[in-house]
């Protein structure tokens, strides 16, 4: 036991261990960089750079990436996490090592290999590609929590169903027909909990004015 609440020492605070998290990053993404380019450039550049700077760039940036994932998963509530921070600074990564190694190719006049350009390009488009499907989720999971609350609720029936087991548990997965408040028939499928067959009732929750997405619809028990 202790006198001491461990909640308030520095290094238990997720403030700190996240600002770790960032910092480590930011080191492995320059220390990749730094070191690609270096490795290529050689004695071009003006004041040339010792061997160690190369040997630390090249060693210490995935050991940093794994320690900025620990103090970040460490650092961070169960309803605070993001999926970012697991993929972006390994995008980000293999972005630097890409760049690193084009600019010190060309500053060198020697021919870019391709693996470095399409590490470059992977990357940067990763970075684009992940903030563009947490953003969708994010907003997914908005809709749907709305839908939950405050959406239209009517009643559907199955026109097609598949049971299967989750967890020792029987899942039905179901497509439902129903008729919207604009007296248009839908047509919408979701896994639900529990035994369905085909012309069972099933309750419906949607919000008329997003039903061409996917989370506008919810379908759950009677």
């Amino acid at each position: 036991m202790s006198l001491v609440d461990p909640g308030t020492l520095w290094w238990n605070k997720y403030g700190i261990r996240r600002a770790g998290a960032w910092a480590c990053w930011v080191l492995a993404v320059v220390a990749a960089f730094v070191g690609s380019w270096i490795t290529w450039v050689g004695d071009a550049t003006p004041l040339p750079l010792p061997m160690w700077v190369e040997l630390t760039g090249s060693i210490i940036p995935l050991p940093l990436l794994l320690l900025g994932e620990f103090l970040w998963i460490i650092g961070t509530g169960r309803g605070d996490f993001d999926i970012r921070a697991i993929f972006m600074p390994i995008a980000a990564y293999f972005a630097a090592l890409g760049l690193g190694g084009v600019l010190g190719r060309y500053q060198s006049s020697e021919q870019i290999e391709v693996t470095y350009a399409v590490f470059a390009l992977g990357g940067l488009l990763a970075l684009v590609i992940i903030e563009i499907l947490v953003r969708r989720h994010r907003s997914a999971e908005a809709l749907r929590t709305w839908v939950e609350r405050n959406g239209t609720v009517t009643t559907g029936r199955v026109t097609r169903a598949r049971t299967y087991s989750s967890n020792y548990r029987p899942m039905t997965r179901v497509t439902v027909k129903f008729v919207d408040s604009e007296a248009r028939e839908r047509w919408a499928s979701q896994s639900v909990p529990g035994e369905f067959s085909t012309n069972s009732r099933l309750q419906v929750r949607y919000s008329q004015a997003d039903l061409g997405r996917r989370a506008a619809v919810l379908i759950t028990r009677r």
